[in-house]
């Protein structure tokens, strides 16, 4: 193995044997020179910090161990270098043990801890050099190639850089060989324009922040802990740099690290990537990491693209198929910065969602499930609604069920410009609950959300609900809504509330209660599990009075766990053409026998419905539905009074309010009571 040159220092508190160790050294290496050295004490803790890369503030407990006087700084060349592993403070390392095994047995002779230092291989000795006589190994051999002449020679000067860099090539000259660093893009004007290029900064990509930083003498310019911008002084001015590094996640770690190991040196002075990594890395951050695709980036990846992939008049979406096909040749993905103030275009993401582009808060990918039908009217404004969401890693599936107006032609529009809308078009006009069912076929995620046509979703709609989900460990949530009307005025600011569903969902969310009698969820601003999709699947479609939200929330409520979102998180729009509304259909009666008659029709369809499909119940509930059946199907043949069963009515609303209780055991078991209570209460109203 070829002679290497290495350093040892005695720190001030260790010099009480320097004449021992010096001994000893002469005895194994051979000594190049010997530096008595001076750092002022006020700068003392910063050069330490600066020398071992790591935050050593005045006081601190290596500077009163080491001392903070004169030190001793011996250069020797190690003529027969020998390197195996050896624990280190950082775990186990291949070390030349020539150099390793001495600076333990000199530290054991001068009381233990760390008064003395010493390289553990040549790269170390670049750095340590380098900080503390401006020269690396191989300038300072050039300049000292004989043997030490055994005169001790005086320097008083602090590492180099510690006030300020005198220029631009010395501060590149030290980067070059303290640290493994590379530009990563707009260094053309370096060295002479580093403070006024078009970009304000210079980007470097770095192992390490804190060793850069500290070797640069740099100091952050911003508060927050995420933020790299970092700036130090030379020639008299400041320079700002943005201190990318390994793991940081501006690019993934794979490309980090390629892009580190491919660099190249610039004959300027300093260290950049080579072509192709810099063709592709400046277009991720031209296309990913700004608002807006600027023609100056376009001019410069022509003038970088040796392959001629790209022209003048290459198109945005072309260049995003180009980025596309890197990544994915090279299994490279797209991840959010740690760095917050980093942009991420949300518009050229979706081009890379959910296979390259997973937000770290998103692994989940969540299938949104929209049911149109002649929608043509508030159609675009829902969909956007859904696309700009704050979570975005979805399947936008639509199912067209045979409309005549230009909904398909508005689906097919936004299928083109978003890879996330999946797209079906019906030969045969299904109806709406069919139309969800087939939707809940086409599931492959592990969650999903219903989304009607004409409404509108807030932006943080998906991201609430899926984390009130993750956190309530539930199998459905569902939330209230506010109301507006067709040109987006506010009816009411609950749904929940304008429909008295808030009690009701109160008393009976944690329960099977929820929806049995009556749905008090709506289907719009529900998420659910795919594994629940076994039990409720296929959708019963025998009754209009039982349809899909009401059938899926039952079963989950069952068979599972249902919480309650109580935030408002869509505008619930109402129009003309609602399939489904906020106007009671008692509304339209004014008769009771018109009301009692549509009460019962209901609740024969729904219990009907639970008898047909009696596989999700209990025994006891099985009976329960059979006996609520019965109930509702004699009376019919009641029409004036019932005085029959009336504990199936007391079982089923015992816990209702006893207005509404009162309410509806006259309408049901005494019509011609109530019939004569309404007619007194209209009375009094005119």
């Amino acid at each position: 193995m070829e002679q290497e040159l290495h350093l040892f220092i005695i720190w001030e508190n260790a010099r009480n044997k320097q004449d021992e160790i010096i001994a000893d050294i002469k005895q194994n290496f051979k000594i190049i020179n010997i530096y008595e050295m001076y750092w002022n004490k006020e700068n003392f803790s910063n050069n330490l910090s600066r020398f071992y890369g790591t935050n050593l503030p005045k006081g601190c407990g290596k500077e009163v161990h080491c001392g903070v006087g004169k030190f001793l700084l011996i250069i020797v060349k190690d003529i027969n270098p020998k390197y195996e592993e050896r624990a280190t403070s950082k775990g186990p390392k291949i070390v030349n043990i020539n150099m390793f095994d001495k600076k333990e047995q000199y530290r054991e002779l001068t009381g233990g801890g760390h008064k003395v230092h010493a390289t553990n291989n040549e790269i170390e000795t670049n750095h340590d050099l380098t900080l503390l006589l401006g020269k690396n190994v191989k300038d300072y051999l050039k300049e000292n190639p004989d043997e030490w002449d055994n005169k001790i020679k005086s320097i008083n000067s602090n590492l180099i850089g510690s006030k300020k860099w005198n220029t631009v090539s010395e501060m590149f000259y030290v980067l070059n060989n303290c640290t493994n660093y590379a530009i990563l893009r707009n260094y053309e004007s370096l060295p002479d324009e580093i403070y006024n290029n078009d970009h304000n900064d210079i980007d470097l990509i770095c192992e390490s922040l804190e060793d850069v930083a500290y070797i640069l003498n740099a100091t952050p310019v911003f508060e927050e802990e995420y933020r790299v911008h970092y700036k130090t002084e030379v020639e008299n001015r400041i320079a700002y740099f943005d201190l990318r590094h390994i793991g940081d996640n501006y690019y993934c770690k794979e490309i980090e690290e390629k892009i580190l190991k491919n660099r190249t040196y610039n004959q300027k002075g300093f260290y950049t990537l080579n072509k192709e990594d810099y063709f592709y890395t400046l277009l991720y951050h031209a296309l990913i990491q700004k608002n807006e695709f600027k023609e100056d980036y376009k001019e410069k990846l022509v003038e970088l693209d040796l392959e001629k992939r790209v022209q003048k008049n290459t198109t945005q979406r072309e260049y995003v198929n180009i980025l596309k096909n890197w990544l994915e040749q090279n299994n490279y993905i797209i991840t959010d910065p740690v760095d917050k103030s980093v942009i991420m275009n949300k518009n050229i993401l979706k081009y890379f969602t959910p296979i390259l582009y997973k937000k770290e808060d998103e692994i989940e990918q969540i299938d949104v499930l929209m049911a149109t039908y002649n929608g043509e009217k508030y159609l675009r404004e829902q969909i956007e609604s859904i696309l700009n969401q704050t979570y975005s890693n979805i399947r936008l599936i639509i199912s067209d069920d045979c409309s005549e107006d230009n909904t398909r032609k508005i689906i097919r529009e936004y299928e083109e410009k978003d890879p996330r809308i999946i797209t079906y078009f019906q030969e045969k006009n299904l109806g709406y609950i069919k139309n969800f069912e087939f939707l809940l076929t086409k599931i492959e995620n592990n969650f999903y959300m219903l989304s009607d046509q004409d409404d509108f979703w807030l932006p943080e709609k998906i991201e609430h609900t899926y984390k009130f989900l993750k956190n309530e460990n539930a199998d459905l949530v569902f939330t209230d809504l506010m109301v507006i009307d067709e040109n987006e005025n506010i009816v009411n600011n609950s749904f929940n509330d304008l429909m008295n569903l808030t009690p009701k969902i109160n008393k009976t969310v944690n329960s099977d209660k929820l929806v049995y009698l009556y749905n008090c969820v709506t289907g719009c601003t529900i998420m659910g599990t795919k594994e629940m999709l076994k039990n409720i699947m296929p959708i019963p479609c025998d009754s209009k009075h039982l349809i899909h939200d009401h059938w899926i929330a039952l079963v989950s409520s069952l068979k599972g766990k249902v919480a309650y979102l109580p935030e408002k998180l869509i505008k619930y729009r109402q129009h003309g053409t609602n399939q489904i509304g906020i106007k009671h259909t008692t509304d339209k009666f004014t008769k009771i026998e018109d009301i009692r008659n549509h009460f019962i029709n209901v609740k024969l369809g729904v219990f009907g419905t639970y008898v047909k499909r009696n596989e999700i119940f209990t025994e006891a509930q099985k009976k329960k539905n059979k006996e609520a059946y019965d109930y509702f199907e004699m009376l019919q043949n009641k029409k004036k009074m019932n005085f029959k069963k009336w504990h199936v009515f007391h079982n089923f609303y015992k816990n209702e309010s006893f207005k509404y209780y009162i309410k509806n055991f006259l309408i049901l078991n005494m019509p011609y009571i109530a019939e004569i209570l309404l007619k007194i209460k209209n009375n009094i109203k005119n």
